[in-house]
């Protein structure tokens, strides 16, 4: 995801349009029974503490952050723990992905 450059200016625009959260209940099958849509400007804590994470995978409640652009496409935010090893692989992307 890259920033906007418009018309050769120097300074682009965030393809970030809104970020939303979704709560399911996992007693309904994991039916989506809420959300927020959020500006890319309000993005905070508020957010990232709703954040699913493998410690509340057994929790009632879930939820899943959806990113969603400018130019209408979707994607999805995932938080996952890594163990100290893989940190230290971290000083190059190829530790990554």
């Amino acid at each position: 995801m890259k920033h906007i450059f418009k018309n050769n200016s120097p300074i682009g625009e965030s393809p970030i349009d809104h970020y939303q959260l979704c709560w399911y209940d996992m007693e309904k099958d994991g039916i989506c029974h809420d959300e927020d849509f959020i500006s890319p400007h309000e993005f905070g804590n508020y957010v990232i503490k709703y954040l699913d994470c493998d410690q509340n995978k057994n929790d009632i409640e879930r939820t899943r952050l959806f990113v969603w652009t400018k130019d209408k496409e979707a994607y999805e935010l995932r938080l996952h723990k890594i163990s100290p090893e893989e940190w230290e692989k971290c000083s190059s992307f190829h530790g990554g992905r």
